[in-house]
């Protein structure tokens, strides 16, 4: 049985962005003292219950560093005593926030950075400024090897300028983990029904192109589609969700795969306080799961096996979307862009 990885989800926030549509708001002092009390009970429930090591630990969010130093370690230190100390212990921050980084027992910072441009993070509704940005940077470096930052790809204001000093701001600080995701306007966000300027797709996927061929100038490789890394500083627990390897989340909203088992808990804080439900969300684990889990990743899939698909995949690698590494399928950058509609192909046609 492989290692398992936990998730647990910090539902608070000062603020809530205008492209958010996570489960996240502000809370005062007193609710969030109960719901640590009650991460911790769970905590502990599920480590008797599983009686396993976890090698993956990932705070997220909301914004986990609205939480206080004492109940950040509290959560750390009952993950350590159920089940075991993990190799890899990461943690959300937002830019400005006081975090005290030397008392932290976390060995992972991801910042939620999106953009150094003031503009930008107005349009987004972020609040933070640049120069935060770099200072919570530089404050993670001093203490952390492991620090990632997240940029927004496609945002109102945004140019090919503005992002390739996005790009060289993090690389001259030097962060080992950039994950840059596409913008996308959901439903019931601000963002949804804004005039706001926003990229097109064309205009996106340039920008994508851009910052995979800037990275890679820079010893980043693009492992999963959004997430580019140096050699070495791979999400370990990111890296679980996409390779079918087991994680327990903790909090409401928070999804768990555990064996052949998925399910979750409901989008309610007291209801998740006073006595959590799981909810069933179904079987994992079946072929047509790892080709769209696998085919997000450098690692790709082998379909060697598969005669029926051979005439597509061979088009598919002709017109430059995949290439093969051994017997394995792995998208390009391009293919990256069009991942959902070839691995949609894939499933279809195998």
């Amino acid at each position: 049985m492989n290692n398992l990885g936990i998730y647990i989800h910090i539902p608070f926030c000062e603020k809530k962005c205008n492209y958010c549509d996570f489960y996240s708001f502000s809370a005062g002092a007193s609710l969030k003292q109960r719901y640590v009390l009650a991460i911790l009970r769970e905590i502990g429930r599920w480590g008797d219950y599983l009686n396993r090591p976890a090698d993956s630990l990932y705070l997220g969010g909301g914004t986990p560093s609205v939480l206080t130093t004492d109940n950040l370690c509290s959560i750390y230190t009952a993950v350590q005593k159920y089940f075991c100390t993990p190799k890899s212990a990461a943690i959300e921050v937002n830019p400005g926030d006081r975090v005290d980084f030397a008392a932290l027992p976390f060995n992972r910072i991801s910042v939620g950075v999106q953009s150094f441009n003031d503009n930008e993070l107005t349009a987004l509704g972020r609040r933070h400024k640049s120069k935060q940005a770099k200072q919570t940077l530089l404050a993670a470096k001093k203490h952390i090897k492991d620090v990632s930052a997240d940029l927004m790809l496609g945002i109102p204001y945004q140019t090919l300028n503005s992002l390739k000093e996005n790009l060289k701001i993090l690389t001259d600080l030097g962060v080992t983990h950039i994950s840059a995701y596409m913008l996308k306007r959901e439903k019931g966000t601000p963002f949804y029904q804004s005039d706001l300027p926003f990229a097109d797709e064309r205009q996106t996927a340039d920008l994508y192109l851009f910052v995979c061929d800037f990275l890679k100038s820079f010893g980043f490789e693009r492992y999963e589609i959004s997430n580019f890394a140096k050699k070495g500083f791979y999400s370990v627990h990111n890296l679980k969700y996409w390779t079918g390897e087991d994680y327990l989340g903790l909090g409401p909203a928070a999804h768990s795969k555990l064996s052949n088992r998925r399910f979750y808990y409901e989008k309610d804080i007291e209801g998740y306080i006073n006595a959590p439900v799981e909810i069933t969300e179904g079987e994992a684990g079946d072929e047509d799961e790892k080709i769209m889990l696998l085919l997000r990743t450098n690692i790709g899939y082998d379909f060697s096996g598969n005669k029926k698909l051979q005439p597509f995949l061979k088009r598919l690698q002709d017109e430059g979307l995949t290439t093969t590494v051994g017997t394995r399928t792995v998208l390009t950058d391009r293919g990256a862009l069009l991942s959902n509609e070839i691995i949609t192909q894939i499933l279809i046609k195998k």
